[in-house]
């Protein structure tokens, strides 16, 4: 082979190597959200200027829940109105290995919310539910505000309800099973502190500490779990929590092999919550029992 065909060859490879670079580089841009930046350092800097928290989230190019979160939960109407609350950055690990290794991420996908400041506020793991991303963005939010009212005003029990909410948003989307557990127990503190302010129960409070409680923690806690569900809404008949604790009496009702009770609490679930953010939930945990039957 002479001379000029191997650097010819060599030249070939050279763009065709680069050729491909250029092809993945704009495959991972076509996959950064409309609205959102690349640009940490910059959208710090306007978190300065306006007090928007800045919403960083990692991804990979292969990262399949990385692509549904986008596809299903990013584009609806109320997750793009939470969106305007926060400066936005888009950061794929293959773009930017030191920022995703200075973050000490993980597991994509990775959402870590910083304040103004650039403290980190909190961060998730994983591609939650519409509902449980959105209420965990609120709460990162909200949390702040109601920590600095529950110390001003320390004997006012809408105070402590908030500050419970914010916490019991949160169990779902936290990124270790300690932080989940860590979340519930602050926020049956402070509900049950709600309550003991509020022996009428009119901030609802009393219901979450009963409810946090009965939830199972492992499989063999299941029967008693759902006896003690099943008995909530005699306890708390005007409860805000009715729709999530019915979701959950058929999901623990199919884990312990009775579909027919699941499906019938279904049934009365889409029939008296509508509106409930648990009715696609429970839709399509019909149509899991139905088609596994």
């Amino acid at each position: 082979m002479t001379r000029t065909r191997k650097r010819w060859i060599q030249v070939v490879a050279i763009l065709a190597f680069l050729a491909v670079a250029g092809v993945v580089r704009q495959a991972r841009s076509a996959d950064v959200p409309p609205g959102w930046t690349t640009d940490l350092p910059k959208a710090q800097a306007q978190a300065v200027e306006t007090g928007k928290p800045v919403l960083v989230m990692f991804s990979a190019v292969w990262c399949a829940p990385c692509t549904i979160i986008k596809k299903d939960v990013f584009p609806k109407e109320q997750v793009q109105a939470e969106f305007k609350n926060w400066s936005p950055v888009y950061i794929d690990e293959a773009d930017d290995p030191t920022t995703t290794e200075k973050f000490k991420i993980e597991g994509f996908p990775t959402f870590v919310m910083l304040d103004a400041a650039g403290k980190e506020m909190d961060r998730f793991l994983g591609a939650p539910p519409e509902m449980s991303f959105l209420k965990g963005l609120r709460a990162v939010r909200s949390m702040p505000a109601a920590r600095e009212q529950v110390a001003k005003l320390p004997d006012e029990a809408k105070a402590w309800k908030s500050l419970g909410d914010a916490h019991f948003n949160l169990i779902e989307v936290a990124d270790s099973p300690e932080k989940s557990q860590m979340r519930i127990e602050e926020a049956t503190r402070a509900f049950e502190r709600a309550a003991f302010l509020d022996p009428k129960n009119e901030t609802g409070a009393a219901a979450y500490p009963y409810y946090l409680k009965a939830l199972p923690r492992k499989m063999e806690d299941l029967a008693a779990s759902l006896e003690k569900l099943d008995k909530f809404e005699a306890m708390f008949p005007k409860s805000e929590l009715l729709g999530e604790v019915f979701f959950y009496r058929a999901v623990i009702s199919r884990d312990l092999g009775e579909k027919d009770k699941a499906l019938a609490v279904l049934k009365e679930a889409v029939e008296r919550f509508p509106k409930s953010d648990y009715f696609e939930a429970y839709k399509k945990l019909e149509m899991e029992i139905k088609g596994g039957a």
